[in-house]
C-alpha cells in the first residue's frame, strides 16, 4: 500500500492563494520556524501541555488525523509517544517536505507510523474513509473563510468515530493589543476567532465543547542574562496589572485560544 501521497495530489484553490501556498514554508514559516534546538522542544512541550491530556488515554494504535500538520511538531510529540497510526496533511508540500527535514535531523522513523498526504483537507475529508479517534486542527481554521469553516467542521464530525473529538487552536483575537497582528501577520489567514466565537462554531457543528480556554505558554528558553531571568520573573505580575486595569482576562494575552470538542 503506498503511505506517501505527497506527488499525486492536488488541491483547488487558485489566484493568491494558490501562489502562496505553493511557496508557504519559503515564503513565510521559515522565519518563525525554529532555529535551535532549544525553540524546536520548547513547541514540543507546549503541545504537551496544551494537547496531552487528549492523548494520554488512546491506545497507541488509535488512527489520528493531524490537518494541516506543518513542519511536523504534532507528529514528532505523537512518535516520541509511541502512537503508530496517523494521517499528516498539508496543502504546501514546502511544509511536507520541511517536517521530513526535521523528522530526519532529530532522527525519529516516521516510517509504516505516519503517512503525508498534500492535498486540500476539505477534500481530503470527503475522500477519506477512515474514523479518526482525534482530529487535530492546529493553527488551521485562520486560512478558512466562514463557510468553510462549517464544511471543514461538519467533514471533521463526520469523520471522526463515535467517541471521537476535535482539538482546536487559532489566533487570539482577544489580545488587548496584538490580535490585529496576530490575525493579518500570514496574508493567508482568512478568519478571526474569540473564546466565545471558536464555541460558537463547534458546538453549532454539533461538538459538545468540553474546553475553550486561552493557550497557557512554558516559559519560553532564552539566554540566561540576568535581565532576561527578571523579565521572567515580572512578565506575570506585568500582565496581571494590565488585565486589571483593562478589566480583561489575564489569560487573553495568550498570542492563542485551544478548544477541545467532543462528538455528541
Amino acid at each position: 500500500m503506498k503511505r506517501d501521497t505527497q506527488k499525486n495530489e492536488r488541491h483547488n484553490y487558485t489566484g493568491y492563494r494558490s501562489k502562496l501556498l505553493e511557496t508557504y514554508f519559503s515564503s513565510h514559516y521559515q522565519d518563525i520556524a525554529p532555529k535551535e534546538d532549544k525553540h524546536w522542544w520548547w513547541v514540543i512541550q507546549l503541545s504537551d501541555q496544551s494537547f496531552g491530556k487528549v492523548f494520554s488515554g488512546l491506545s497507541r494504535e488509535a488512527p489520528i488525523l493531524d490537518a494541516g500538520c506543518g513542519v511536523g511538531y504534532l507528529e514528532f510529540y505523537l512518535l516520541k509517544k509511541g502512537f503508530t497510526n496517523i494521517d499528516a496533511v498539508d496543502i504546501s508540500a514546502e511544509q511536507i517536505n520541511a517536517a521530513k527535514e526535521y523528522m530526519k535531523a532529530y532522527r525519529v522513523d516516521v516510517a509504516d507510523r505516519v503517512r503525508f498526504h498534500c492535498i486540500d483537507i476539505i477534500e481530503y475529508l470527503k475522500s477519506s474513509s477512515t474514523a479518526y479517534a482525534v482530529i487535530a486542527a492546529i493553527d488551521i481554521l485562520e486560512h478558512f473563510s466562514k463557510d468553510e469553516v462549517f464544511t471543514f467542521l461538519e467533514l471533521v464530525y463526520n469523520a471522526l468515530d463515535d467517541e471521537g473529538c476535535i482539538i482546536v487552536r487559532v489566533p487570539n483575537m482577544e489580545h488587548p493589543f496584538r490580535a490585529c497582528y496576530h490575525l493579518y501577520h500570514d496574508f493567508t489567514h482568512e478568519t478571526g476567532f474569540t473564546c466565545s466565537s471558536l464555541k460558537q462554531c463547534l458546538l453549532a457543528a454539533g461538538f459538545d465543547a468540553i474546553s475553550v480556554n486561552f493557550e497557557k505558554w512554558p516559559p519560553f528558553p532564552t539566554q540566561k542574562s540576568l535581565i532576561q531571568r527578571c523579565k521572567q520573573i515580572i512578565s506575570p505580575f506585568y500582565y496581571s496589572f494590565l488585565a486589571t486595569l483593562l478589566r480583561v482576562s489575564s489569560g487573553s494575552f495568550s498570542p492563542n485560544i485551544v478548544a477541545i470538542g467532543k462528538k455528541r
